[in-house]
């Protein structure tokens, strides 16, 4: 009796090794998805890094439209009407980079300005019209970096013979 109950017990002479078969298709598979999610970071930090370099040329473009309204009586006086105004300016980014606009203003002549409280009269001020074309560049040092075009369009008063206008 003692004799059957060992045999029991005993191992199997052969083995047929399913367990390290089935333990190296999972290493498989797991590797083969570590080295997708690591593509699949790569891709999203290049596309944050796009739309980041997107959105500073923009954020660029945008300054170079506004740049009309700080235009002094002065300056704006100065202007003929359809000349256009080409200035390129250099904007500081972060300690890499260095950003870029090019704009051009045109100077288009409007009518007088009429005040309908009559406070100022027909003749005191006139409208001027300017249209500007800007392009941004996030980064100037960099040929292929993101770069977009703005048209903007800004109507400003202007008072006759350089006075100012009191509102």
């Amino acid at each position: 009796m003692m004799n059957t109950s060992l045999r029991m017990f005993k191992a199997p002479l052969k083995q047929n090794g399913a367990v390290l078969i089935v333990a190296l298709m999972i290493l498989v598979i797991l590797t083969l998805l570590g080295i997708s999610a690591m593509r699949f970071t790569i891709l999203e930090t290049r596309m944050t890094a796009n739309m980041a370099e997107s959105n500073r040329a923009f954020q660029v473009a945008e300054i170079g439209v506004m740049v009309p309204r700080s235009y002094s009586v002065a300056t704006i006086s100065s202007l003929s009407a359809g000349t256009l105004q080409t200035d390129t300016r250099q904007i500081p980014g972060n300690k890499t980079t260095i950003s870029q606009v090019t704009f051009t203003s045109r100077r288009v002549e409007g009518g007088p300005y009429a005040d309908s409280s009559g406070r100022f009269g027909e003749r005191s001020a006139s409208v001027m019209y300017f249209i500007t074309n800007s392009t941004g560049l996030s980064d100037s040092t960099n040929p292929d970096s993101a770069q977009t075009v703005l048209r903007g369009g800004l109507a400003q008063l202007v008072p006759k013979n350089n006075s100012t206008l009191n509102f």
